[in-house]
């Protein structure tokens, strides 16, 4: 009598119906071929056989060849990995007409122990991304060889370079593998044809013999991430690639070389080609058009997605690899990272997605708990992506639609409920949760990236820039600036007045003249720093808007609120860094509020920098993380909603804008999130407004400039994890964006959009009648009447009820998101 499947095993199985039926046939084949039945009380044999009703193509390779079983039972290599050189040493002899036939059966031989490895053993996704590399590697390899053995007397150098996951050595189960070829030079004539063609037939063969479906391929072969791509030369010498990636390399293939390693071939000439494209892929300078590569990279993986697996009936499906919260944005991330800092830190010259993600924590670019959130993503969706490609050989990266198909997929991934629909319940759930993780860190980062400036300012850039070129001494310097900005100024307000331009465009005019004084001043100092301690290595500050100037909302006699952040890397010979960057940062601040002739540039406050007026002046990035990862309040939650970089060091400028948009978001909100911003918002108006009857404070007085953006960065705080786009410093673009999320009406959006911008277009025309950067309204001020009529109003009588009709409107609105938080607080008019 046949010894019956496992029950437990079927009780697990994905496909429990086909289990039986495969199992029943390789029972057949193996006693047929031994005489007996095969000991199945062994515990490793009933692991092999789990392989039965979870991957029906390895189901049907077993039982064509039954004897597997006991050689598997015998392997070293079930509980640990194979390494490379165990695998060429199986091949070295296998040379010979029948060479692809036996490639192709010790395939599919090492892919179902890699499967029971995967299934039964326990082994991580990241040991099976490498086993599967180290396969691929030893077939082409192998076929690399067997060709170079028939062409001995006649080759040059010649290798073949893996990219993408079989060059970052984490291969999927059924993976194209990606190849670019390459030789030496060419130097000679061989049976009549060039080098180059000579070689471009040897391609041609051997990626043939590889991908050939005649019978069964042994890998589908890739060859588009060559220079020109589907329309380059199937080969290329040394010499043609470094002129290619000199003068036409795009991003998208430094981003692809970052995966690159010799698989085949020559590895001199290999490390040739390393040396020569290293300058092409690890910039010591960051450009901007990085990114906007990277985001178009994103960009052609959505349209494909869509046009792959966009069902009419029921929408698209997840897409694992390419899907919003896949593996791509995971790569993406991680790449970001690579192309923008890889240049500075060749830690991060990786071609391996987990040790570069890790690599970014161990540089504090990226904190601790995000990697490791990553980190457990990437691999549970390199998990389902392998699970769903080891059921049929196909390659596939697509969520079962149909319930019993994910219900499959969930017992496949080991989900242990007892009904199979509890199975899908868990497993679906599990996805959304990473899915949610993996785009929110993606969208922070990306939008925290860097942006195109606005002629306008490159231009005033441009014009300080040559002005101060004229200058020798940091004193006539000084002067220039205050002139400068004085000058400047009086054009931005003149087309205001003049209706020429709006008032958002004076503001954002406002705030672009400051950065750019910003960035001279920081060039003047630290020029000045130069000549007294010597040259400064390494990255030097990075100054951060804070408030209306880092919402792009300065406007006329605004101070700036600033924070200065420097690098740890960074060294000088007669300082020490603390000490160096404090110096610096006092030296920007006198070069911008020091009175001379010209009076002052600005007014500095420095108030909203970590632990407030009794921090310190400048703080290391490493040190600004981990404050505001453990010890940040609520207020400074509020006030780095609107931290941005606006001058500096450019590069890590670059660096701290890709933390800055999601450290308010780190953690959970808090339940007494609301409250504390209420309470705060009370203090705020009964100690700094100190309204009365006759005077109202319009920045923080009731139903003041203060409410709205207390109610914006409430929202923002509360919502932000779970919409990052919520990340916004602009106070009227963070309203769009709650907007769109429904998390307040239409109507209350346009009314504090309104009331938002009237309050501050009336907060600049009293600074603009009272030469001072007031922010009071004087009922009985005989300056109304003026203000009134620069407002199109007719009378003071009309103002002041206009003022009165906002500020209620305003704290209406305010108060329905605050309800149940609001601390007593007077009323006044």
């Amino acid at each position: 009598m046949s010894p019956p499947f496992p029950q437990e095993l079927l009780d697990r199985s994905a496909f429990p119906q086909e289990a039986n039926h495969s199992y029943s046939l390789w029972l057949k084949g193996y006693r047929e071929a031994k005489g007996h039945f095969p000991d199945l009380e062994n515990p490793s044999g009933r692991k092999i056989l789990s392989i039965f009703g979870n991957s029906r193509w390895l189901s049907h390779f077993l039982s064509t060849h039954p004897l597997l079983y006991d050689s598997l039972l015998t392997s070293p290599y079930l509980t640990k990995s194979k390494p490379l050189e165990i695998h060429r040493q199986s091949l070295q002899e296998a040379f010979g007409p029948n060479l692809r036939s036996h490639l192709i059966v010790y395939k599919q031989t090492e892919l179902l122990r890699i499967a029971l490895r995967s299934l039964e053993m326990n082994s991580s996704e990241e040991e099976i991304g490498h086993e599967l590399a180290d396969l691929a590697q030893a077939i082409v390899e192998t076929t690399h060889n067997y060709f170079l053995s028939l062409h001995q007397q006649e080759i040059t150098s010649f290798c073949c370079v893996g990219l993408g996951k079989l060059g970052g050595g984490d291969l999927n189960f059924s993976s194209d593998i990606d190849l670019l070829y390459l030789y030496g030079e060419d130097e000679k004539n061989t049976n009549e044809l060039s080098t180059h063609e000579y070689f471009s037939k040897w391609v041609e063969k051997e990626t043939h013999f590889i991908s050939d479906r005649t019978d069964s391929f042994l890998y589908r072969v890739d060859l588009d991430l060559r220079p020109e791509g589907k329309k380059g030369a199937l080969v290329n010498s040394l010499a043609a690639l470094e002129d290619y990636y000199e003068s036409w390399g795009a991003e998208w293939e430094r981003i692809a070389l970052i995966k690159s390693r010799c698989v085949a071939g020559d590895q001199q000439l290999f490390k040739k080609f390393s040396e020569m494209a290293h300058p092409f892929i690890w910039r010591k300078s960051f450009e901007a058009s990085a990114l906007e590569q990277i985001k178009t990279i994103k960009e052609k993986s959505d349209a494909l997605l869509k046009k792959k697996v966009l069902h009419p009936e029921i929408g698209p499906a997840f897409h694992v690899k390419l899907g919003s919260g896949g593996i791509r944005e995971v790569e993406l991330f991680v790449w970001i990272f690579q192309i923008i800092f890889g240049g500075r830190f060749p830690e991060l010259q990786e071609n391996h997605t987990l040790t570069a993600l890790r690599q970014l924590k161990a540089l504090s670019l990226v904190p601790a708990k995000e990697t490791k959130q990553l980190e457990k993503a990437y691999l549970f969706l390199r998990q389902i992506e392998n699970r769903l490609q080891m059921q049929e050989n196909q390659q596939t990266h697509q969520i079962p639609e149909s319930p019993e198909g994910q219900e499959a997929l969930a017992r496949l991934l080991g989900y242990p409920q007892e009904t199979r629909k509890e199975s899908r319940k868990a497993f679906l759930e599990d996805l959304e949760e990473i899915r949610a993780y993996v785009q929110k860190q993606f969208s922070t980062l990306f939008e925290g990236g860097p942006k195109k400036q606005r002629s306008w300012k490159e231009e005033q850039a441009l014009r300080l820039e040559s002005e101060l070129e004229q200058l020798s001494t940091f004193e006539e310097k000084f002067d220039s600036l205050r002139f400068f900005k004085r000058a400047v100024t009086a054009e931005i307000t003149g087309q205001y007045q003049s209706e020429k331009i709006t008032f958002i465009d004076f503001l954002a005019k406002n705030t672009e003249l400051s950065e750019a004084i910003l960035q001279e001043a920081y060039q003047i100092s630290l020029a000045e720093m130069t000549v007294r301690y010597g040259p400064l290595k390494g990255e030097g500050l990075a100054i951060i808007g804070m408030g209306k100037l880092g919402g792009r909302e300065l406007t006329y006699r605004s101070d700036l609120d600033l924070q200065f952040l420097y690098d740890e890397n960074s060294y000088n010979k007669m300082l020490s860094l603390q000490e160096y960057f404090a110096r610096l940062a006092q030296r920007i601040i006198s070069c911008l509020t020091l009175v001379t002739q010209q009076g002052w540039a600005y007014k500095i406050d420095t108030a909203l920098r970590p632990s407030g007026s009794a921090g310190v002046l400048v703080s290391s990035l490493a040190a600004f993380l981990d404050y505001h990862e453990r010890e940040s309040k609520t207020w400074e939650k509020q006030a780095l909603l609107k931290a941005r970089p606006v001058a500096g060091d450019p590069l890590l400028c670059q660096k701290v804008a890709v933390f800055l948009k999601g450290i308010p978001f780190r953690s959970p909100p808090s339940p007494s999130l609301l409250q504390d911003i209420a309470h705060l918002r009370a203090r705020m108006q009964n100690e700094i407004a100190r309204e009365t009857d006759s005077r109202w404070d319009l920045k923080t007085g009731r139903g003041g400039i203060v409410d709205v953006e207390f109610l914006v960065q409430g929202l923002q705080l509360l919502h932000g994890q779970d919409f990052p786009e919520l990340a916004e410093s602009n106070t009227l673009l963070a309203l769009e964006k709650l907007g769109r999320r429904n998390l307040l009406n239409p109507e209350s959006i346009d009314e504090l959009k309104t009331g938002y911008q009237w309050i501050r277009s009336l907060e600049t025309a009293l600074r603009l009648q009272l030469e001072s950067p007031t922010n009071c309204f004087e009922l009985n001020s005989p300056r109304l009447s003026d203000i009134a009529k620069g407002l199109q109003l007719s009378s003071s009588d009309e103002l002041i009820e206009m003022v009165r009709s906002w500020r209620t409107r305003i704290r209406n609105q305010y108060e329905r998101v605050f309800k149940n938080t609001l601390p007593s607080t007077p009323t006044n008019p």
